[in-house]
């Protein structure tokens, strides 16, 4: 994110913002609460037979937006987007990208910030070390990603989170 006066925010100001987004280093970190990691799990696990059929040939979309006015005339007001997709094809393959965007400003000032994410593996459905089925992912830097899976009334949750579940036979080409 950068912040500066409308008269100084210019190209050059956002050169030097986007070389500072390219120089950002990310690193791996210990996975969330609530999921489980490749060898406490075995490496593949039991395969779970109705996550894989309700998951194969999908792409799981999740969504999150927040929005928040100025309280007052000239104050500042700021809101962020974020969308993860992750295609899971019924051979076993996977990709994922995702993008967030930020914003902010107010009299004076304003900001934008961005990132985009991508990343490609396998998949698989297994049950895990407590008979909880996860979806597993293994990317093909060897990392490997496991989310905790939820049937809610036929709804698609991914460690407690909302993720819609669509397809392009089931709900045609702009399903996206």
């Amino acid at each position: 994110a950068g912040l500066a006066p409308p008269d100084a925010f210019g190209t050059q100001l956002l050169s030097a913002i986007k070389l500072v987004h390219a120089s950002v280093r990310y690193i791996a970190t210990p996975a969330p609460a609530g999921t489980t990691s490749a060898t406490t799990a075995g490496s593949n696990g039991l395969e779970d037979v109705f996550w894989k059929d309700r998951l194969s040939g999908n792409r799981l979309t999740y969504m999150d937006s927040y929005s928040s006015p100025a309280d007052y005339p000239g104050g500042i007001s700021g809101g962020y987007s974020i969308t993860r997709k992750i295609d899971l094809c019924p051979q076993g393959f996977f990709t994922t990208n995702g993008n967030s965007d930020h914003n902010f400003g107010g009299d004076g000032v304003s900001a934008y910030g961005s990132s985009n994410s991508a990343g490609e593996g396998t998949w698989i459905a297994v049950k895990g070390e407590k008979g909880q089925p996860l979806l597993r992912l293994r990317f093909n830097d060897g990392t490997v990603r496991d989310y905790l899976l939820e049937n809610r009334e036929g709804s698609t949750y991914l460690n407690n989170e909302r993720w819609y579940r669509t397809n392009r036979e089931r709900d045609g080409a702009d399903y996206a």
